[in-house]
């Protein structure tokens, strides 16, 4: 969970550029009911990838949006900007493709219309299987070249050094790594 947690700060600050000091205690997530009896049923949402842009330009509200794209993955995250008694609530809602992922941030007071990024899926889960704490960054770059590796490129060190991967049998995997890019914990959550 903790890792979830820094993987949507790391979401936040693409979403939200007017972030000033985002700390990882100040984001916390927690999957919807919906989410869980969606994922408890053992339902599968995979939407063609045409549906994905179509879903991205919609100007629908998230209700509406959920309505006719229902998915399970949907995630309650709460943003703070400058103080913690400011949250500002936000849901999450990730809709799996045939070759990507289509990530969703409504506003969780409204919920009008949605910033979005469309995701890379490059992989299965069952190809990190081998992977094990004490590996290097480089072995998890050959087995996805594609995954966010967003702590090579921001040269920022007061952030945990994470990356992600999305796969394509719906799973959301993040690497914590040390200084010297060694693999400290690998977490897998459903997308």
């Amino acid at each position: 969970m903790k890792k979830f947690m820094c993987i949507a700060i790391i979401c936040v600050l693409l979403f939200l550029p007017g972030c000033n000091q985002t700390e990882n205690d100040e984001i916390t997530t927690k999957p919807n009911e919906e989410t869980q009896g969606a994922l408890q049923s053992g339902e599968v949402f995979v939407y063609s990838d045409e549906q994905l842009t179509e879903i991205a330009g919609s100007n629908a509200t998230k209700d509406t949006l959920l309505k006719n794209y229902p998915t399970p993955y949907i995630r309650t995250v709460s943003i703070v900007q400058n103080d913690i008694s400011n949250a500002t609530p936000a849901v999450m809602v990730y809709y799996r493709g045939e070759t990507k992922v289509l990530q969703l941030m409504f506003d969780g007071a409204s919920g009008g219309r949605p910033s979005y990024h469309f995701l890379s899926t490059f992989c299965s889960k069952n190809e990190f299987e081998p992977l094990t704490i004490g590996q290097s960054l480089s072995d998890v770059q050959a087995i996805d070249p594609n995954g966010e590796y967003w702590f090579l490129y921001t040269g920022r060190n007061d952030m945990p050094w994470i990356s992600t991967h999305y796969t394509t049998d719906g799973f959301i995997i993040n690497i914590t790594y040390d200084q010297n890019n060694v693999i400290e914990e690998i977490d897998i959550l459903p997308m």
